[in-house]
């Protein structure tokens, strides 16, 4: 870091933390740091001018960051490979959850798998008759907004692996986690499409932009169940 703008930034960064700088002082540490240049601060300025966030930045590939910017492939190859990092991180904690009999571990597992996701996807995760994860597939992934996938799509998923239990996740990337009236309808075509091959949904998890929801949790899977003995 060459200019003394960005030293300042950096002496600040030692002495109080990331909490300490704002979004633009971060990426300008970042820009200056991973690709030694002294016009950082002018690019991250210029970078936040477009796309407006940080997490705008790092969630669009490298071309369309150089497309939009001053910033030289390098960089932008680095600053898109953040989000990648990030969400292989979360996703490999996954590795140690393979307990789906506690919701705790449902919630996390679906947490950790789809908090990061921009397009809404839904995900079946197959498991073993002792209510552990064998294996996940996602089954659809659409826009911001939606993802739709049929019952029988989820059927034949879930035989292709033999699978004794199930549990579906889905998030709102936009919105909170409380499940829609489409959720709740899908849910319930799920489960009576399962019931049919006997075939037990343990869960259907929502993730939202702050938390998730359990609809076993809430008594709202056993509900759906009563309607189908």
């Amino acid at each position: 870091m060459q200019n003394n703008d960005s030293n300042t930034v950096l002496e600040k960064y030692f002495e109080y933390g990331t909490e300490a700088l704002n979004e633009e002082e971060m990426l300008e540490t970042f820009l200056a740091l991973s690709l030694d240049i002294d016009n950082a601060d002018k690019i991250s300025k210029q970078l936040l001018s477009r796309f407006d966030t940080v997490d705008n930045i790092i969630t669009s590939n490298a071309d369309v960051i150089m497309q939009n910017s001053d910033t030289n492939e390098r960089g932008a190859v680095l600053l898109s490979l953040i989000d990648d990092i990030k969400h292989r991180i979360q996703t490999q904690k996954n590795d140690h959850m393979k307990d789906f009999s506690y919701c705790a571990v449902r919630k996390a597992f679906a947490r950790n798998l789809l908090s990061n996701s921009k397009n809404e996807k839904i995900v079946i995760v197959m498991l073993d008759n002792k209510m552990q994860v064998t294996s996940c597939e996602i089954l659809s992934e659409g826009d911001a907004d939606s993802a739709f996938a049929k019952p029988v799509e989820i059927v034949n998923v879930i035989l292709k692996y033999d699978a004794p239990y199930t549990a579906v996740i889905h998030n709102h990337p936009n919105a909170k986690c409380e499940p829609s009236a489409y959720d709740y309808n899908f849910t319930a075509n799920i489960i009576g499409a399962l019931n049919d091959i006997g075939i037990r949904l343990v869960d259907h998890i929502v993730v939202g932009t702050d938390s998730e929801y359990s609809m076993a949790e809430e008594c709202q899977i056993n509900l759906f169940k009563e309607k189908y003995k």
